[in-house]
């Protein structure tokens, strides 16, 4: 490490150990720690390390202007990383550039880098307002570098040169006040050697030296994980923002250096004092220092370091103060965070990314209630959009508006509910524990942090949870039989030429009932569309193509036979259905981009699967979708159908792409590729796709969605027809109508009416036949009498059509006994027995002793009566009280 670090010792640092934890540091003076807590303390509080104060927005301008002459400025990415299909949100500024980049499969955007990146992590939410330190909102800044091999651009000596001329030239830090410990790094299935920068006791950045790649087999070993050396070296730092800023200004608390409007709006709305200095330093000092973070042994240590009696007034109004002070600074993180996640239109939900804005909204809301304050959570969160307006664009404050109005019903709604549920389970049980928690949050809604924070309320007793209580379903779909074949590049023709359906291909592979072409026409399932059919034709014999599937980046055609390898073939491509498919992908497209332009900028795809005659597509969307806003989504998807916009498909360099039409691209699948394919309708929209297209809109022909419904919270379900399938669907609505108007004797335009006053008609028949029934019903129950010594069955004397006890029957069903009714059906009778709480038959069988036949099921049975049993049947009947 002196040789690897060796530009230190130019710097005048010297390698030195921790004699607490052991880790190996440089430092520019004598020391025996390293620098961090809990090694040592935080020396930077009430200490003028940075010579003047910086605001977020100044240290921010400052760190860009120092790189922006040696490297290229990078905008920030959206906290949602929707070109990534593994992560929720950005954590880091390096998630940007995983997996393409870091990949190599794609050249980063400018080489080298410099940027500072929205990022939000929730691991930490409950130690937010707490520590004085945590946040779940931040920016990392950073300057990255990527060399490639015989292209090197900077690695450790130039990192280090950087990092510490910005920290000492740039922010004037003197380098007595720095340390920098050496600490591996791994994560995302890279890894590499890493210095952790730490100034005044405080962590400001990180440098990571990535040149490692996750390999079972490889020799270097990092947290149980082996690596091997990549081609590909990546320097990734990471300067927190709000860290850099926090030691300029050597304020008590983080919140107060990054949110000082904010906090300041937010502790005068509440009538709150800021807290004596030096029992906040004690407390801070303790919270520091404590690894993991116990808040009630921190508590207790700050009592006994500031001197309040336990239990005494002072100690009380000391905890009373903190608490409300804590809530102050939870408030100002987490309205920074949602800005954030509303700015990328996150809708809150129960699943996924949704769950975590719902959390933040909700934890803000009890804040907000505790405090007692006239400020609402939509004006913090505009106080912030103006604090953040350069990282921020378009911040559409309506929007945010109205889905926290939303959140704010649902939550008090929630919060009673949850209140009522959890006092009957407290009732009932001594314990909540996980199985309780799970049944709240899944049956009810209520989440596990709410059940905590209610538990406390009934209880003043803290609720333990252990991981994640929540369950994000996904649906798995079997594509294709399990089969190992071996990787081999098929040449695609539907992109040579989308209209081939016929051609020649020599067997590469060959399994009982699949195969592998050197090239093919067939398109395999993906991207939500099916997979294209049709016939194998080996010799005089054609073998039926029932499923294509990339299987580990081998095209599979599966066949109903056996064609052995190293021979020639011809496919055929079933031509309609291939022609269908195209059609309803360029339709999902168009329909996409419609709602998109009806709903509002919230809209993305979240599912989709096209169909040869109906196809759904899942959108993110608030609320359900009205009948007036399908109207009007049709008409604009026909306009431009009627305009007939053209449709390209091009390959497009992965950030020329980025560049020109945005994160929009990412509504699917994302391909790891140095470029995307970029399937664009003119002037409408464009999306990144690996599926085959129309040349026009005009040839869809038409859109009709046939059902717009929810499928979970957030996300509606639109169903669809296009193309032929519009025309196969209108063809069977006309056949219905022809059956109705030619039943109602009516023509089209008078349908309507004559169906609604036939329905009305029927409708008062209905009724009258239900009073009618209803008094049979009666008459019934109050003569019929008991059949001696069976108290539980009853007979009725008189006949009845078989029609009418038809439909007696449910009534009769109802009733605590079994009845006994003579039944005319057609030119015979029958006794029938009808049981509302036994077995029918029972009832007869009792009744004849046995010796006749009984037909019917467990509530209603009966037996012909015909000359051989009238005359049992008959003293049956007669034996009654």
């Amino acid at each position: 490490m002196e040789t690897e670090y060796g530009i230190f010792l130019e710097l005048g640092f010297s390698r030195r150990k921790c004699v607490i934890c052991g880790k190996y540091f440089w430092s520019a003076k004598e020391r025996t720690t390293c620098g961090e807590p809990p090694c040592d303390r935080y020396t930077f509080i009430g200490n003028k390390i940075v010579p003047r104060s910086y605001t977020v927005a100044e240290m921010r301008r400052k760190f860009l202007d120092f790189f922006r002459d040696t490297h290229g400025y990078v905008k920030p990415y959206p906290v949602v990383p929707r070109w990534r299909e593994d992560v929720l949100l950005v954590n880091a500024s390096i998630y940007d550039f995983q997996p393409h980049v870091t990949g190599g499969y794609a050249k980063p955007p400018e080489n080298p880098l410099v940027m500072s990146q929205p990022c939000i992590r929730m691991t930490d939410v409950d130690m937010v307002g707490i520590t004085g330190r945590h946040l779940t909102g931040f920016e990392m800044m950073c300057h990255d570098a990527f060399n490639y091999p015989g292209k090197e651009v900077y690695w450790k000596e130039g990192t280090i040169r950087y990092c510490n001329s910005f920290l000492t030239d740039g922010l004037g830090i003197d380098p007595v006040h720095i340390t920098y410990k050496e600490n591996p790094w791994s994560g995302g299935g890279n890894a590499g050697n890493a210095l952790e920068v730490i100034v005044g006791g405080l962590e400001v950045a990180t440098l990571v030296f990535m040149d490692m790649a996750e390999d079972p087999d490889g020799k270097m070993e990092i947290d149980g994980i082996r690596y091997s050396p990549m081609d590909l070296r990546i320097v990734d730092t990471g300067y927190g923002l709000e860290r850099l800023t926090w030691l300029s200004r050597s304020s008590g608390t983080i919140y107060e250096a990054v949110y000082p409007e904010v906090v300041s709006r937010i502790m005068e709305a509440a009538g709150i004092e800021p807290m004596n200095e030096d029992w906040l330093l004690a407390y801070l000092d303790n919270a520091v220092h404590s690894e993991p973070y116990d808040d009630d042994k921190v508590l207790r240590n700050t009592i006994a370091a500031i001197s309040l009696n336990p239990g005494s007034d002072e100690e009380k109004e000391f905890l009373s103060h903190l608490t409300k002070i804590r809530s102050v600074y939870a408030l100002a993180d987490h309205s920074r965070a949602l800005l954030f996640m509303l700015s990328n239109y996150v809708i809150p939900s129960n699943v996924k990314v949704g769950y975590l804005a719902r959390m933040l909204i909700r934890r803000s809301l009890r804040h907000i209630e505790s405090l007692g304050v006239d400020i609402t959570l939509p004006d913090l969160i505009n106080m912030q959009y103006k604090h953040y307006i350069d990282i921020v664009e378009d911040f559409d404050t309506g929007f945010s508006e109205m889905l926290i109005s939303r959140e704010l019903g649902k939550y008090r709604e929630m919060m009673t509910s949850g209140r009522l549920l959890l006092d009957r389970l407290l009732r009932s049980k001594k314990e909540i524990g996980t199985k309780e928690v799970r049944m709240l949050y899944e049956s009810h809604g209520i989440p596990p942090e709410i059940v905590k924070q209610l538990v406390l309320e009934r209880t003043g007793k803290k609720l333990e949870l252990y991981g994640d209580e929540r369950q994000e379903k996904k649906e798995f779909h079997t594509k294709s039989p399990a089969i190992t074949v071996p990787r081999i590049e098929t040449r695609p023709l539907y992109y040579d030429d989308k209209s081939i359906r016929e051609f020649t291909a020599l067997v590469l592979f060959s399994g009982p009932d699949y195969v592998v072409l050197n090239q093919t026409a067939f398109y395999p399932e993906g991207g939500g569309q099916p997979n294209d059919t049709g016939y194998i034709y080996y010799g005089s014999r054609g073998f039926r193509v029932t499923n294509v599937q990339k299987v580990n980046g081998t095209i599979v055609h599966w066949i109903d036979g056996h064609i052995p390898e190293k021979v020639r073939v011809r496919g055929i491509v079933d031509d309609d259905r291939r022609n269908r498919l195209m059609t309803s992908h360029s339709a999902t497209h168009l329909l996409l981009a419609v709602t998109r332009e009806v709903l509002g900028n919230h809209v993305w795809q979240s599912g989709v699967q096209k169909g040869t005659e109906t196809s759904r597509l899942d959108i993110t969307h608030y609320d359900r979708i009205t009948e007036e806003q399908i109207r009007k989504i049709e008409k604009r998807c026909m306009h431009y159908i009627m305009e007939g916009r053209e449709i390209k498909v091009k390959m497009v360099e992965w950030n020329s792409a980025l560049k020109k039409y945005g994160f929009r691209l990412f509504q699917g699948g994302v391909p790891l590729s140095s470029k995307l394919r970029v399937v664009e309708i003119e002037g409408v929209d464009a999306e990144g796709c690996g599926g085959t297209h129309l040349d026009s809109t005009a040839e869809i022909g038409m859109i009709k969605i046939l059902k717009a419904e929810p499928l979970q919270e957030g996300i509606q379900r639109i169903v669809f027809a296009s193309g032929y399938g519009s025309l196969e669907y209108f063809e069977k609505i006309q056949s219905i109508t022809d059956t109705v108007t030619g039943t109602l004797a009516a023509n089209i335009d008078e349908a309507g009416e004559r169906f609604m006053s036939f329905f009305e008609q029927n409708l008062r028949t209905k009724k009258e036949r239900d009073s009618y029934l209803g008094l049979i019903s009666d008459i019934i129950d109050k003569n019929a009498t008991n059949v001696q010594g069976h108290e539980n069955i009853r007979y009725f004397p008189g006949e009845f059509p078989e029609a009418v006890v038809t439909q007696l029957i449910p009534r009769l069903k109802d009733k605590p006994y079994t009845i006994l009714l003579i039944v005319r059906s057609g030119s015979g009778r029958r006794l029938m027995a009808v049981s509302g709480n036994a077995d029918s038959a029972s009832a007869l069988r009792i009744l004849s002793g046995g010796l006749l036949n009984i037909h019917g099921n467990q509530k209603m049975s009966y037996i012909d009566i015909d000359a051989e049993n009238e005359r049992l049947i008959s003293e049956f009947l007669n034996r009654r009280n």
